[in-house]
């Protein structure tokens, strides 16, 4: 029973063990970066915002409705003095007719003229109270702009380019995530396989030390051969190691790019010798293809719209409404008023002078228009570099993949050739553990060009705008 328990609790760990890694390829790795990345989530809401922008600036072509109200109280009435005419019936004509009156001045009495006679008119001289207590008015207007001096139309541009440099912005930090994706794989790939290595060079010397240590106890090798062999073996498991540290850590980046836990365990389905790299021809430097140059492309344009923006503002500005208005609650001399008030209206506002203001903005927005311009020529010059610069690293790589594979064949066969005369006797065991040590990094060299290509091979692809 003792035995079987040990045995069942092994079993079952490494059941969960097998359960808990997972075997994941590039293009899998890939994927989950893309849905994991911050900077990619990032873009996705910025290029919400500008559509967003770009809604509501297409608003502005449409009228613009709006309600008003108010309220108000008035603690003391107000008293006006006021003149209204006064009108009589006549009965020839069965209608109404001017009532002649005295002119009155008010405290004085009539009028009277240069003849001596009273003046008459027909207007009658009246005391007015008007009372605004509770007084309210309620309305309603419509307004639609004719034109803004073009601002409308340069805005609703800008809003669409805004929209289409988040779109780049998007395929850009999707591009960065690819490669960081594929740089973190390929790296906890290449350390995978130097571990391998290292742990087959310990091998090889665990063996040298043992046959080494036997022919030292039978006086067939000296004190002096013994030690260092155990030497290059302690060296050898200290790289081992620190290469299965950097291995730990390598996961770990990988797992943080995919979105996984840090202590998920991964197994890459993809092996750096699983395809040869193909040479990839010399191509001319083509940087339109790129979303950080059409972004800069794009930011130029709307330095250009900016300055009619500038320039609107200075224009006339033309707009028509129509309304309707309501007023209740007011009283005169006790009577109850109310107005329903209807209306339509022209507006025109000319800029006449304003001492070179306008003239000043124009020009400085006119001029930051050509900076743009020249920046981006500047950058579309870097952004070339750049790009031939990472397609000579890749040729580079590409070399180096040729060179160390001759490396290593040549080293494997003279590990195997003083192998065969150490045994026989004809070889130094210096000279053996010195082909150990060319075979071991040879083979490191090998995995250090393959890894290189892999991760040069996704830069020039985003480079290249493929990604």
């Amino acid at each position: 029973m003792k035995t079987i328990i040990p045995l069942l609790l092994t079993l079952f760990g490494g059941i969960l063990a097998s359960r808990a890694q997972q075997r994941l390829t590039l293009e899998q790795c890939r994927q989950m970066a893309l849905q994991s990345s911050e900077s990619v989530k990032i873009a996705d809401k910025q290029r919400g915002q500008a559509a967003a922008e770009k809604r509501a600036a297409l608003a502005a072509y449409l009228p613009k409705i709006s309600a008003t109200g108010s309220l108000a109280y008035v603690f003391r009435d107000v008293e006006m003095n006021t003149y209204l005419p006064t009108f009589v019936p006549d009965i020839a004509t069965a209608q109404l007719k001017p009532n002649l009156m005295p002119h009155p001045i008010p405290g004085a009495g009539t009028v009277i003229g240069p003849d001596g006679n009273p003046v008459f008119d027909m207007y009658a001289y009246l005391p007015l109270e008007v009372s605004i207590r509770g007084a309210y008015m309620a309305g309603i207007a419509v307004e639609q702009p004719v034109f803004a001096g073009g601002k409308i139309v340069a805005g609703n541009r800008m809003a669409k380019l805004g929209v289409e440099i988040a779109e780049q912005n998007r395929a850009l930090q999707q591009a960065a995530a690819i490669v960081e994706a594929d740089r973190a794989y390929w790296i906890y790939v290449a350390v995978g396989e130097k571990v391998k290595i290292l742990e087959k060079y310990s091998a090889l010397l665990d063996f040298l030390d043992s046959a080494t240590a036997a022919g030292y106890r039978l006086e067939m090798a000296s004190k002096s051969d013994l030690l260092k062999v155990q030497a290059r073996r302690g060296a050898i498991r200290y790289d081992l190691q620190r290469a299965r540290s950097g291995l730990e850590l390598a996961r770990m980046a990988l797992c943080r790019i995919v979105g996984l836990g840090y202590d998920a365990q991964i197994l890459p389905a993809d092996s750096l010798a699983q395809a040869s790299p193909q040479p990839i021809p010399e191509a001319e430097a083509d940087v339109a293809a790129r979303p950080e140059y059409r972004i800069l492309q794009k930011q130029a344009e709307i330095k250009a719209l900016n300055a009619k923006m500038v320039r609107a503002d200075f224009l006339p500005v033309v707009g028509v409404g129509a309304g309707y208005s309501y007023l209740s609650g007011a009283k005169i001399s006790g009577q109850a008023m109310s107005l329903k008030l209807p209306y339509a209206m022209l507006s025109v506002s000319i800029p006449l002078f304003h001492f070179g203001e306008g003239w000043q903005k124009i020009k400085s927005a006119r001029l930051q228009q050509e900076a743009s311009l020249l920046e981006l020529e500047k950058n579309a010059k870097l952004l070339e570099l750049e790009q031939r610069k990472i397609g000579k690293d890749m040729q580079d790589a590409y070399a180096l993949i040729a060179t160390a594979e001759s490396a290593l064949a040549q080293a494997t066969e003279a590990l195997r050739v003083s192998s065969n005369s150490y045994e026989l006797g004809m070889e130094t065991l210096a000279n053996l553990l010195d082909a150990q040590a060319q075979w071991q990094q040879a083979h490191s060299n090998l995995i250090e060009a393959h890894t290189s290509f892999k991760i040069k091979e996704a830069e020039w692809k985003k480079a290249c705008g493929k990604l």
